[in-house]
């Protein structure tokens, strides 16, 4: 059986996938998804951590750290959000955002970030420890390189689907996220 350990120790099966082609268009759609649909993703991260085809579905965010390139899952966020302060902010007027796209060098520390809030307006920002931040996305990320691309995975539009339909039928519970958010300066 093939199956993935995720960092709380969840096994989740994993299913062989068939190979298939991405086309522009539809990788710009995905990422405008993946940027209107985060918070989604978070009050939904109990059902995306039990699903492999939900946790794996790609993510076309292209990160710029220096001296590292690796193809993301949705899973990865999910698991940075919950594990990294930095990755969730609260503004001085209580306005959650989550940093969604990384760039910078982890060595140096100089960084030019984007965060989402939960209207889906995005923002540039500069992480004060990105080095740390950017690490534990490395290695969260490394921890899942060899299966991202080799299951089965949804593609964010399925996966906001198969949530959205099992919420209506009662099936899906969105939990509340506010409690991750502490006050950060931004």
């Amino acid at each position: 059986m093939n199956t993935i350990e995720l960092m709380n120790g969840t096994l989740l099966e994993c299913f062989k996938k068939e190979q298939g082609q991405h086309d522009q268009e539809r990788v710009e759609q995905e990422h405008r998804i993946f940027i209107d649909n985060a918070f989604f993703f978070l009050a939904h991260r109990d059902q995306i951590m039990k699903d492999s085809r939900m946790f794996l579905a790609p993510v076309p965010i292209h990160h710029t750290i220096f001296f590292w390139r690796g193809n993301i899952c949705l899973g990865d966020y999910l698991e940075w959000w919950l594990s990294c302060e930095s990755a969730r902010r609260m503004s001085d007027e209580n306005r959650m955002s989550l940093v969604y796209l990384l760039a910078g060098s982890h060595c140096t520390g100089s960084n030019r970030c984007h965060a989402v809030d939960e209207f889906g307006t995005f923002e540039r920002i500069q992480l004060s420890d990105f080095s740390s931040a950017a690490g534990k996305f490395i290695r969260i990320a490394e921890r899942y390189k060899n299966v991202v691309g080799v299951y089965e995975a949804y593609s964010l539009e399925e996966v906001v689907g198969i949530l959205k339909r099992e919420e209506a039928e009662g099936r899906a519970f969105p939990q509340d996220y506010a409690a991750l958010f502490k006050k950060t300066r931004q």
